[in-house]
């Protein structure tokens, strides 16, 4: 049908265009564009996350009632592919009266922003708290990388931690939540790791999480499953899946 309203989050960021330009080389179709963005509809409110701004729009005639820019400095972990891609798209949690979002863009194969965690006032558009991982002190999540989208459940913001460790070539994913209203750490619950040799492309572990009835579930390309209670971080249950042996990275 015809839309009854549209509206421009804006000019793409740089890493889009150029991620763009290089499928346009690839495989893409010509008129084929990256839709990393994904609206969230609450109330008569649509949020969007571009990867560097928050933008609330009226439900009815898309105009903007407020923007939010967030940056984040230079990340010093690009990952190495062979084929650069998005790994997570980008997007909005609402649990009024606030909004998280994880700023930024996880782009295989090349440096990029390093990403945040921010929790905004969803009236407004006002900060409330930002987490970078380079800042924090929390052994369990120096070095780590952030993965979302974010979703809140039971007063906490949860987000997947991708860490790599080269001198043990190990890569692990965690599941950490951090306090909807302050910020602070609330829990990091580690979910499984593997192998990989360092001149390889490293394993996909970037799935999004899922919230039902105070539980989050996570499955990932290592090959596990897991639910997890959203309030306190204990294991209700991990489970192991096949992966393919000729998974590249692997050993």
């Amino acid at each position: 049908g015809k839309p009854l309203a549209a509206a421009r989050l804006g000019d793409a960021p740089e890493s889009i265009r150029s991620l763009a330009n290089e499928g346009a080389n690839r495989t893409m179709p010509e008129a084929a564009r990256v839709l990393h963005a994904l609206p969230t509809l609450a109330g008569d409110t649509v949020y969007t996350n571009d990867s560097e701004t928050v933008c609330a729009f009226d439900r009815f005639t898309l105009s903007r009632k407020w923007k939010t820019t967030i940056v984040g400095p230079p990340s010093n972990s690009p990952q190495a592919a062979r084929q650069p891609g998005l790994e997570d798209p980008s997007a909005v949690a609402v649990s009024p009266p606030y909004v998280a979002a994880l700023m930024g863009l996880s782009l295989q194969g090349r440096s990029a922003q390093e990403r945040t965690l921010a929790v905004l006032d969803a009236a407004t558009g006002d900060v409330r708290w930002t987490v970078r991982l380079s800042e924090s002190d929390d052994p369990r999540l120096q070095g780590g990388l952030l993965r979302g989208p974010a979703l809140i459940d039971e007063g906490v913001v949860m987000v997947s931690v991708v860490r790599s460790v080269a001198r043990h070539r190990l890569l692990g994913v965690s599941v950490a939540a951090f306090d909807l209203r302050s910020g602070a750490l609330a829990w990091i619950r580690p979910i499984s790791s593997i192998g990989f040799v360092a001149w390889a492309m490293s394993p996909e572990v970037t799935d999004p999480l899922l919230v039902e009835d105070g539980v989050v579930y996570r499955a990932d390309r290592l090959g596990t499953i897991a639910a997890i209670e959203s309030a306190s971080g204990r294991p209700i249950w991990i489970r192991r899946t096949p992966r393919a042996l000729e998974q590249r990275g692997r050993i």
